[in-house]
């Protein structure tokens, strides 16, 4: 079975790159990709990054499954997840927003990856384009949303109103139900104390894929 490190040299001769331009994309020391061959496997944090830079499918990186990388073909056990950017929610309905991107991956790898399977939740990723959870989430980041998954649980949730674009926001309930306390990582962003009621949540975040860096 191919590995890795052999995916990722063929992969990089084809675009007359090398293991320290992949290294400077991610902002990391080429070290660092040098152990993930080792192991033979993408730490799940930087594979849709290299998978991006790479311009082939994450699940071909990590598994190798497909006979070249930029095969999109659709099998039995994979799932499409669109990926939007983050201001294209301001005044469109789900269906209207323009899709830039596919994540195509084993359904198996998001039960892995996210805990549960893709049966059980409907999955929609943004590409964060504001600032308001820096530096926990950057410009750039892949946030991952369930739009099924909006009960009164107290985390890190999308949210929206009426002519705004989507933001991302910690969600704090308040035990008499009819007050949330609305809060950024980003101190600059103010915290906003707000009646439930006028909530508008678009789902839970469940997974956040880290551009140049860990946090």
């Amino acid at each position: 079975m191919e590995t890795l490190k052999k995916r990722l040299q063929s992969r990089l001769k084809e675009m007359g790159r090398n293991m320290s331009d992949l290294a400077r994309e991610l902002d990391i020391e080429r070290q660092h990709i040098y152990g993930w061959t080792r192991r033979d496997k993408v730490p799940n944090n930087y594979l849709f990054s290299a998978a991006k830079y790479l311009t082939c499918d994450p699940q071909w990186l990590q598994h190798g499954e497909y006979s070249h990388p930029n095969s999109i073909n659709i099998s039995s056990g994979q799932i499409i997840i669109p990926i939007f950017k983050q201001g294209d929610y301001k005044d469109m309905n789900e269906g209207d927003r323009p899709q830039h991107e596919n994540l195509i991956c084993r359904d198996d790898w998001l039960t892995e990856l996210f805990g549960m399977s893709p049966s059980q939740g409907n999955y929609t990723i943004y590409r964060m384009e504001s600032s308001e959870m820096q530096p926990s989430i950057r410009r750039g980041d892949l946030v991952v949303i369930d739009s099924d998954a909006k009960t009164h649980i107290n985390g890190l949730y999308g949210i929206q109103n009426k002519g705004e674009a989507l933001s991302i926001a910690r969600i704090q309930f308040e035990p008499d139900g009819e007050h949330v306390c609305v809060s950024y990582d980003n101190p600059n962003f103010a915290t906003v104390w707000m009646k439930t009621a006028k909530l508008v949540i678009s789902g839970r975040v469940i997974y956040v894929w880290q551009g140049k860096r860990d946090i």
